[in-house]
C-alpha cells in the first residue's frame, strides 16, 4: 500500500509514451487495413512480406538509440549543452551510415534476396522494397527524435506530430491505393512520416533553444 501512490504517479507519467507508441503502430497500420478492404488479402500478403525485413533497420538503429538516452537526460539535465547536442549529433551520424547501408543494400541486392526468402512470385514486386525501408529509416529516425523530446518532457509535442501523421497516412492512403496500389500505401506513410520528422525536429530545436540560449541569457 505505501508504494501505491508511487506506481500510480509512474503510470501517470508514462501514459503519453503508452499513447506515442499506439499512434506510431497506427501510421504504418492503418494503410494496411485499408489494403485489406481495398485491394484485398492477397496483396495485402506481398507487401506484409516485403516490409517484414525491414525490421531490421529498426532493431540496428535501436542499439544506438537506446544506449545514449540515459546520456541525453544527463547532459539535458545539468545544463551540459555541448554534450548534449554532441550526443544527438553522433546518434545522427550513426543512424545516417546505417541508413545508406540499407538503402545502398537494397538498390543492390534486395530483389536477389527476395527471391531467396519468397520465392519468384514475391520477388516480382520488389519496387516496392526500397519505399519500405524509407518508412523504416523515418520510424526509426522519429524514434530517436521522440526519445530525445521525453528527455526534454515534450509530451503535447509527440503526442501531437503522430496524431497529424496518423490522420494524414489514413486520409492518403484511401485516395493514394486505389490509385497507384501498394505502392499508393507506402507513399502516404512515407508523407506522413516526413510532416511527422519536420514537426519533432523543428520541436526539439525550439526546446533546446529554450533550455540552453534563454536561459542562460536569463
Amino acid at each position: 500500500k505505501a508504494t501505491y501512490p508511487h506506481v500510480k504517479s509512474l503510470l501517470i507519467e508514462c501514459l503519453p509514451l503508452a499513447i506515442y507508441s499506439l499512434l506510431t503502430n497506427f501510421i504504418v497500420t492503418v494503410p494496411r487495413l485499408l489494403m485489406e478492404s481495398l485491394l484485398g488479402n492477397y496483396k495485402l500478403g506481398i507487401y506484409g512480406s516485403i516490409a517484414t525485413p525491414t525490421v531490421i533497420v529498426q532493431m540496428l538503429s535501436s542499439y544506438i538509440f537506446n544506449p545514449y538516452i540515459t546520456v541525453f537526460a544527463e547532459c539535458y539535465n545539468r545544463g551540459d549543452k555541448q554534450g548534449f547536442v554532441n550526443s544527438v549529433k553522433k546518434c545522427l551520424l550513426a543512424f545516417a551510415a546505417i541508413s545508406a547501408l540499407a538503402i545502398i543494400g537494397t538498390i543492390v541486392l534486395g530483389k536477389m534476396v527476395l527471391n531467396l526468402l519468397y520465392g519468384e512470385k514475391v520477388s516480382a514486386f520488389n519496387e516496392l522494397l526500397l519505399p519500405l525501408i524509407l518508412i523504416s529509416i523515418f520510424v526509426a529516425l522519429n524514434w530517436l527524435l521522440c526519445g530525445v523530446l521525453t528527455v526534454i518532457r515534450s509530451f503535447k509535442l509527440i503526442i501531437g506530430a503522430n496524431v497529424v501523421a496518423v490522420f494524414i497516412s489514413a486520409v492518403l492512403s484511401y485516395f493514394l491505393e486505389i490509385r497507384y496500389d501498394m505502392q499508393g500505401a507506402n507513399m502516404a506513410v512515407i508523407i506522413a512520416m516526413v510532416l511527422e520528422t519536420i514537426l519533432l525536429l523543428s520541436g526539439m530545436m525550439f526546446n533546446i533553444k529554450d533550455k540552453f540560449i534563454n536561459k542562460n541569457k536569463a
